[in-house]
């Protein structure tokens, strides 16, 4: 699997997420698939701290982060999935956050971006990483994983027919 191109900010209500897309090379983009099932979603490394060098959360907190995830449309800037009650409180340095949402895609003709975020109930969330799903060019590709500045994400797919 081969990294393309950063494609650059993209802006949701103040939110940023970091554009990547994967592909394999040689690939065909025909696959035949009709839709996509987003089956699993992990969070297997973050950093300490954050990039600007703060804790990911107050005192009160334990200054661990409370993880959830986002599911974009990229092509249409609409957020299609996202409910922050519904997270991993706390998540130890070295812990894993997974999800298993079977998030249903069936416009296989739009990019998706896969965000995880750090919830805080006072300020500002916190984007710790983010995966690009463009299935025009990760057509077939069971798993997709996004690693940089000490966060390793990983999405497992199913593709349908």
């Amino acid at each position: 699997m081969r990294l393309a191109n950063t494609l650059g900010p993209l802006i949701f209500a103040a939110t940023a997420c970091i554009l990547l897309s994967f592909s394999t090379a040689g690939q065909s983009t025909e696959s035949g698939n009709k839709r996509v099932i987003i089956s699993n979603i992990q969070l297997l490394k973050f950093p300490e701290l954050k990039t600007d060098g703060r804790r990911w959360d107050n005192y009160w907190g334990g200054y661990l982060p409370d993880v959830y995830f986002v599911i974009k449309n990229v092509t249409a800037k609409k957020i299609m999935y996202s409910n922050p009650s519904r997270r991993i409180e706390n998540l130890k340095l070295h812990g894993t956050a997974e999800f298993s949402p079977g998030f249903v895609i069936n416009d296989l003709t739009q990019t998706y971006a896969i965000c995880l975020y750090d919830y805080d109930s006072i300020t500002e969330n916190d984007l710790i990483g983010s995966i690009v799903l463009s299935p025009a060019i990760d057509a077939g590709q069971n798993t997709l994983t996004w690693e940089k500045d000490g966060v390793l994400l990983r999405i497992k797919l199913e593709w349908k027919d």
